[in-house]
């Protein structure tokens, strides 16, 4: 029961993440912002993405699938996190935060690319049981990917708060507040 729960809610993510982006990319020509609006569809779609292969490799549950859309699932929330991150960025500083920042910028994409190509090229997932899928990561590969991860949405999070949330007030602060919490 809670399995065919899960399947539910991974697939209304799936959907929902497909429509927001699609919504976001209609927008975008109406925007004072389109560079952010382009992140934001593009780490919608990882997103999608990312749930669509977890459901793909649930439901096929053999070890070539396993392994290969639990690496395209870990991949896209690499990227994803990635694109929410600037999106998040361009939004709280101007849409020239990217040439602003172009060394920081420069750093993080080199960063993603690396733990991308480390994803993909290495055999660091090994399937323990198929009827589950049951998984082991190898710590040497895994770790960079969770300490990127984590970083990139403390970051994110700081950044909400300190140049957002602080300084804003009203009802724009109650949103942005609301959007924290609930993200």
């Amino acid at each position: 029961m809670i399995e065919i729960i899960t399947y539910i809610f991974e697939f209304i993510l799936m959907i929902l993440s497909f429509i927001a982006s699609f919504l976001v990319l209609k927008k975008k020509s109406k925007s004072e912002v389109p560079q952010s609006n382009l992140f934001l569809s593009m780490g919608s779609i990882f997103i999608g993405i990312y749930a669509l292969s977890t459901i793909i490799y649930s439901l096929i549950r053999q070890k070539w699938a396993i392994i290969a859309f639990l690496k395209i699932g870990m991949i896209s929330v690499v990227l994803g996190i990635f694109c929410l991150f600037l999106t998040i960025q361009i939004l709280i500083s101007s849409s020239k935060w990217i040439s602003i920042h172009r060394f920081y910028f420069i750093f993080l994409l080199i960063t993603t690319t690396i733990i991308t190509l480390l994803l993909i090229f290495t055999d660091y997932i090994e399937v323990i049981d198929i009827k589950t899928s049951e998984t082991h990561f190898n710590p040497y590969i895994f770790y960079p990917f969770v300490i990127y991860v984590a970083l990139i949405l403390i970051f994110s999070t700081f950044s909400i708060y300190y140049y957002g949330i602080r300084k804003s007030t009203g009802e724009s602060r109650k949103r942005m507040i609301f959007f924290f919490l609930v993200c």
